[in-house]
């Protein structure tokens, strides 16, 4: 099996370094194109060393999903990354697979487009369901701090598919827990658990799902580390 890669990240290059050391392993895979919201990241700039195509796309922050105006803005301000997508299948060829490392939330038309083709790098364990809402209790931008604030003395990453709910799809791997040892009421120490769990929880289960989506192991799901 062989395949494009397209990568988008914020900031990195943790996430994105790991589908490139995985693609060195693969060579059938190969890392095709970035997109990322800001210029001049460590991403973007190990894009350029390697000859991948980087595109920066101007992308609003937090929305509130309940306004409909603040949705349709975010939606008009994604129409051209999903028109980048286009371009590169139009030139390059298919796209297979598409890593989130992304700290938007993505909707609209390129969930429409691409969203079964997607995977996305979630901080949190979203194996943890809310008893109410019978969802995930760690989703969004803060699911590790919210995690952390609970009481947690572990957190773990989650890498799972994409689909209109927020970090709602069907989860693919659950990286090794990660040890909290600081205060939570300290977002420095938050910070530095975070930075801590890209290498310790991040890596290998970033690695384990890309084996599985791009047919090296076996599809038995979730995979838990």
């Amino acid at each position: 099996m062989t395949g494009n890669i397209v990568c988008f990240s914020s900031w990195g290059p943790g996430n994105f370094a790991t589908v490139l050391a995985f693609c060195d392993k693969n060579p059938e895979w190969r890392v095709r194109q970035l997109v990322s919201d800001r210029p001049g990241t460590p991403s973007t700039r190990l894009a350029a060393g390697r000859s991948i195509l980087v595109a920066v796309h101007d992308i609003p922050g937090i929305f509130d999903p309940n306004d409909p105006g603040s949705r349709a803005r975010r939606e008009a301000a994604l129409l051209p990354v999903v028109q980048t997508l286009d371009r590169f299948e139009t030139c390059e060829g298919p796209i297979d697979l598409i890593v989130l490392a992304f700290r938007k939330v993505l909707s609209g038309e390129i969930l429409t487009r691409y969203g079964e083709r997607m995977i996305n790098v979630h901080p949190a364990d979203l194996s943890v369901f809310d008893p109410m809402s019978r969802k995930p209790r760690y989703v969004g931008i803060g699911g590790l701090a919210r995690s952390i604030r609970d009481g947690n003395l572990t957190t773990r990453t989650s890498v799972h598919r994409v689909t209109s709910g927020v970090d709602e799809g069907p989860l693919i791997c659950l990286g090794p827990e990660v040890v909290f040892d600081g205060d939570p009421a300290n977002p420095d120490d938050i910070t530095r658990h975070e930075n801590k769990q890209k290498g310790d929880s991040d890596r290998p289960c970033l690695t384990r799902a890309l084996e599985l989506c791009c047919g090296k192991r076996s599809q038995t799901l979730p995979v838990i580390l």
